[in-house]
């Protein structure tokens, strides 16, 4: 996780993407563009072990076929505030917990989960922005699951199985409020993860996957559909 200013704009293209290269003979990541010569310099020198790393590169491309990358930025913004009369003494904190991205296109829902002890401490966003708004006295953990739309999966060990039993559909990742971080105004992570574009993929899955949402759809209202 890298931590960043609230203000920083999320929809903007994260350029490390575009310069990354793979060492050719230890496969680590590296922020330059490839070296042909050095590249050809290697394969002259050890050419077994460099056929061996191509072929395993080869196969770890064939295994995230299919496979994007999106960028959560997960935070919250603070401002300090006179209690109202009626409010406990200390609620002097106003804050903003939010998630962003810069692939909102595939985010079906995201859930809040705050400590067990607040009322009314599951909050549920279907839409842009996802974010919940509080006024308290102190700083905890908050657990935020990112849902996937259909027929997207994360592709982290990770991941849990969605609300309506799809495979690897939720992320959950955790944030504690910030209330001093950059003068005071909050702060947020930012989390470059991975997941599997399957709308490609087996119609049967694509079709189990969506009976299944639509069926836990009905359940949250308290209703079976008639056929």
């Amino acid at each position: 996780m890298v931590l960043l200013d609230v203000d920083v704009d999320p929809s903007g293209r994260d350029p490390v993407p575009d310069i990354q290269a793979r060492c050719p003979m230890c496969r680590t990541f590296t922020t330059a563009f490839p070296n042909r010569r050095r590249r050809d310099e290697l394969r002259a020198r050890y050419p077994q072990i460099y056929t061996d790393r191509e072929a395993e590169a080869a196969a770890a491309d064939a295994d995230e076929e299919n496979v994007e990358e999106i960028m959560l930025y997960i935070g919250n913004r603070h401002q300090d505030v006179a209690p109202a009369p009626d409010e406990p003494e200390g609620n002097t904190h106003d804050w903003t917990l939010f998630v962003r991205t810069n692939r909102p296109r595939i985010i079906e829902e995201v859930h809040f989960f705050l400590p067990p002890m607040i009322k009314d401490n599951h909050i549920v966003r279907t839409r842009a922005p996802y974010q919940i708004l509080r006024r308290g006295k102190s700083t905890y953990w908050i657990a935020v699951a990112v849902v996937l739309r259909p027929n997207y999966t994360w592709v982290s060990e990770e991941a849990l199985d969605s609300p309506d039993g799809a495979a690897r559909g939720t992320m959950v990742l955790e944030w504690m409020l910030d209330f001093e971080g950059f003068g005071g105004r909050g702060s947020m992570g930012r989390y470059k993860l991975k997941f599997r574009d399957d709308r490609n993929g087996d119609p049967q899955q694509r079709a189990q996957r969506e009976y299944r949402r639509v069926m836990w759809q009905y359940r949250q209202e308290g209703q079976l559909p008639t056929w």
